[in-house]
């Protein structure tokens, strides 16, 4: 049977926090920041990231802990017990003084609502006293919850055990089968490593669980029995699944800025565009700065070219900051001489320019 829950917080998670990431930054950027910025400029997309794994983390805590409260009184809390520390007299003394309160002979007369009410109570504290005073019951209970009445045909702890195994290999068949989907589409292939680490993990603990007196999990969420911290297991790792799906792709894949397939195209889109920019830039950059050297083709040559790539990586450097802070990491290297004589016979020659010779002699040096 599909689980309405977990199909919710998959539709949920799809486009709650895209939805919500850009009203905040909005609101931040229109009365915090005060400083609007278009999708495109890259200080747009680093208040993206930030303010969405912000949004990611704090869904993430919300829907964690709708899970728990959403979660069904168990049969420790339909008897007001302490799972942790009852004994048999406890049970007892419970039982007896909520199966009097919750009498239904003692709604008599009332509205059908009200009777109809305390009559289903009453039936459930039976039910639990019933299953908790037998050691048989209450232990299957712990482990496999009110799942255990699915199975009609158990009888002895064995027919229990094969029960839940089964129902748990479901689970986990299922989910791998999913997770496997999830690798395929393009850009959710992120956390693939810790997704199925995660679940193997989680199959060994729910396995410790079933097959052992022991309970890895006893001290978290020690108020639940075993079968509910599985429950709430499950729910966090389809959570944190969905949740590395949702933020991978959004800080490039690689979790701190990593290139994508996309990212690629996208900037070998802009540079091709930007190209014929550049060469217009210089284009305009010749009618002053080559003035001095048109007369001569040998000098216009040399200095247009070191025009046009001072030109374009000055161009570079602005669009992408990070690649001059690439290159101030870089050993500096001088320029060529040829290219310092050129610029020299430049500057130097106002009046008349460079001669063919001079820069023959850059050429050779």
């Amino acid at each position: 049977m599909v689980d309405l829950g977990i199909v919710q917080t998959i539709v949920l998670w799809s486009f709650l926090p895209p939805t919500i990431t850009t009203f905040v930054l909005n609101l931040l950027q229109t009365f915090v920041i005060r400083q609007s910025l278009p999708q495109s400029d890259p200080r747009y997309v680093v208040r993206y990231r930030w303010v969405f794994t912000a949004v990611v983390a704090s869904y993430l805590l919300y829907t964690l802990y709708q899970v728990d409260s959403s979660l069904p009184p168990n049969l420790y809390q339909v008897l007001d017990l302490n799972a942790m520390t009852f004994d048999v007299k406890d049970l007892k003394a419970n039982y007896r003084t909520l199966s009097l309160q919750y009498h239904p002979d003692k709604v008599q007369g009332a509205p059908g609502n009200i009777a109809q009410l305390v009559q289903e109570r009453y039936i459930k504290i039976r039910q639990a006293y019933e299953i908790l005073k037998d050691p048989l019951l209450k232990d299957v209970y712990d482990k496999l919850g009110p799942g255990m009445s699915d199975c009609h045909r158990c009888k002895t702890e064995k027919d229990y055990l094969y029960h839940g195994l089964s129902t748990a290999a479901g689970f986990y068949v299922s989910t791998a089968f999913i997770m496997l989907l999830m690798t395929l589409t393009p850009g959710r292939e992120v956390g693939r490593f810790w997704r199925l680490l995660t679940l193997a993990i989680m199959a060994c603990v729910e396995a410790a669980i079933l097959l052992t007196p022991l309970d890895p999990l006893r001290r978290v969420l020690w108020w639940r029995t075993s079968s509910e911290r599985v429950v709430v297991l499950h729910q966090v790792f389809v959570v944190i699944s969905i949740a590395l799906s949702q933020i991978g792709p959004v800080w490039g894949g690689g979790g701190g800025g990593g290139v994508t397939a996309g990212g690629v195209k996208r900037l070998a889109a802009e540079v091709e565009a930007a190209a014929g920019v550049v060469f217009q830039e210089a284009r305009v950059a010749e009618g002053e700065a080559l003035a001095p050297v048109r007369k001569d083709r040998a000098a216009l040559a040399v200095v247009r070219k070191a025009l046009e790539g001072a030109v374009a990586e000055e161009w570079m450097m602005q669009a992408e900051p990070r690649l001059r802070e690439f290159r101030a990491k870089r050993k500096p290297v001088g320029p060529p001489a040829g290219a310092a004589a050129a610029a020299a016979s430049v500057v130097g020659g106002a009046g008349g320019g460079p001669s063919s010779s001079s820069i023959a002699r850059g050429r050779r040096d």
